[in-house]
């Protein structure tokens, strides 16, 4: 495990995946309740974070994780795929209905979160890679790929990262284990995240708590600890358009299931 130096309290709110695919009525990968969420994050948003970042699904139409890319396969089925190092590993994963592919309107950020968008430092793109699953907002399921958001945390001197986002159960789960395998103190604020079984609350929070992830509830205390840091660095990236000015240069790719 990496270790974050030994530095004064800087904290950075992570919000995962807040985009119109994850929410309802019309997403269509609707995180029940997700929309709940909203309002709790634009209000955390106004304390005096190090740094605020989004992570974005961000999926070219021929991504592997869409049912619709395989012959006979039914959204929340699995699948197994092949590592795409070709070392013939295989892992079984889920494959989902279309969701958030890049430009379109699920892809986006809703607009009741608009007003707050400026006040995001930077936005991680992840999942652009055709041939590989991404839950963590760090990392692909193979641990092959790395985003830029390990780097970004650390030219901030984050020392503790509080996460938010959808869906609990997914990529909120992944990216606090791989934050706190990187050295992050790492915090989720219940009132911030829904996940996409509702009866899993209880089984994740034993998971995390197992890995030393706090749960916290957006109380006077949090509000008040966050409140005494100073004020964040500007931000470098702002509004929705930071996902078109920090777009990587993607590469053709091909995915390789089995079933193929």
């Amino acid at each position: 495990m990496f270790k974050v130096p030994d530095l004064p309290f800087k904290p950075a709110l992570l919000i995962i995946d807040l985009q119109e695919d994850f929410l309802p009525p019309n997403g269509s990968l609707a995180v029940p309740g997700g929309r709940d969420v909203i309002p709790v994050i634009t209000e955390l948003m106004a304390l005096p974070w190090h740094a605020i970042i989004a992570s974005k699904d961000w999926h070219p139409k021929n991504h592997c994780s869409f049912a619709a890319n395989h012959v006979d396969a039914t959204p929340f089925s699995r699948l197994p795929f092949k590592s795409p190092a070709g070392t013939g590993e295989v892992k079984d994963e889920m494959v989902w209905p279309v969701h958030c592919v890049q430009s379109s309107r699920g892809a986006e950020f809703p607009e009741e979160f608009a007003s707050s968008i400026d006040k995001i430092d930077h936005i991680v793109l992840k999942g652009y890679l055709t041939d590989r699953e991404y839950y963590s907002a760090f990392q692909d399921v193979w641990g092959l790929h790395h985003t830029e958001l390990d780097s970004v945390l650390r030219e901030r001197d984050i020392t503790d990262v509080y996460i938010v986002g959808l869906a609990l159960d997914y990529c909120v789960y992944n990216t606090a284990v791989d934050s706190m395998a990187l050295g992050f103190t790492t915090h989720i604020i219940r009132q911030g995240t829904m996940p996409v079984d509702p009866n899993a609350w209880d089984s994740v929070t034993v998971k995390l708590q197992s890995k030393g992830i706090e749960v916290v509830n957006m109380n006077d205390e949090l509000v008040e600890r966050i409140s005494k840091c100073s004020s964040r660095r500007n931000s470098t990236v702002g509004g929705d358009s930071a996902a078109a000015s920090h777009r990587p240069v993607v590469p053709s790719q091909s995915f390789h299931p089995i079933s193929s």
